[in-house]
């Protein structure tokens, strides 16, 4: 199992906790728990979703050519891997975002 399957069942299995301690009356353990997993489940979301390569290509401007070229080496790196039917899928925090320039421009007018 690689460490990102490893990071999302430990959140799993703590979800599962926080149900167990509910059950158990123990409601403000469970709504406390609850409140960290969801903030580190935030935090470790690039880190656990897995994307398709045509949004690999929409999120970062790359052609299909080029995400094919990195594809090897991200798959060693566990950063990317075959998914339903054989499709290629990347980890969120292996594709760089393209810049949103005109909105970035806009945001920091209208904070002027």
């Amino acid at each position: 199992m690689r460490s990102t399957d490893d990071l999302a069942t430990a959140i799993a299995d703590a979800r599962s906790d926080a149900q167990t301690l509910r059950r158990m009356g123990n409601e403000s353990q469970a709504a406390a728990l609850e409140k960290l997993l969801a903030s580190i489940a935030w935090a470790a979301e690039p880190f656990t979703n897995w994307i398709s390569e045509g949004d690999a290509m929409l999120r970062s401007g790359d052609s299909e050519r080029t995400l094919r070229r990195r594809f090897r080496i991200l798959m060693e790196c566990g950063l990317a891997r075959y998914g339903i039917r054989g499709r290629r899928e990347y980890l969120t925090c292996a594709i760089p975002q393209r810049a949103d320039v005109p909105s970035a421009y806009d945001a920091g007018r209208q904070s002027v």
